[in-house]
């Protein structure tokens, strides 16, 4: 069975994530930047900074992992091209789910019609976003669903 893979939304958090060991570099697909840089030169420079940021606890493996990914033409700089970039709002990890019958992904549309395919979320980062859904959904109220007029969370806070 294929596994889920994952796209990243964010070169600085996507490689750290990696180099802690929360997500494995062989089920990242890509990974998709709002940074710009448009030769190797530039990227160098950019991942310096990094290393010295994002990276700081291990700059050389971070820096080491980012030109693995640009050499095999796995980041995505979609401001070089005059598109917009995608937006870590949601997380910095985009998933695509294989279909259960075969081991081609589902595509899905995401974007300005692009069809990108993604890797795995663990599941504990899954249901800490449910709780995350679940307690803005008390604080801002739920729709009724029959009267679609939502609910306030009446309980002490």
């Amino acid at each position: 069975m294929q596994e889920d893979r994952l796209e990243g939304r964010s070169l600085s958090l996507c490689i750290r994530d990696i180099i802690d060991g929360k997500v494995a570099e062989e089920n990242v697909s890509r990974i998709v930047t709002s940074a710009r840089a448009p030769d190797k030169a530039s990227f160098e420079e950019l991942i310096a900074d990094y290393a010295e940021s994002y990276w700081d606890a291990n700059p050389e493996e971070g820096k080491a992992v980012a030109r693995r990914f640009y050499e095999a033409g796995k980041i995505d700089q979609p401001r070089l091209r005059g598109e917009p970039y995608s937006n870590i709002s949601d997380g910095c990890w985009k998933v695509i789910e294989y279909a259960a019958t075969a081991e081609t992904p589902v595509l899905e549309n995401w974007g300005r019609g692009g069809i990108h395919d993604t890797s795995f979320i663990p599941a504990s980062d899954i249901a800490g976003k449910m709780k995350a859904d679940l307690l803005s959904a008390i604080e801002n109220g739920v729709p009724n669903p029959k009267t679609m007029r939502p609910l306030k969370f009446k309980g002490p806070r």
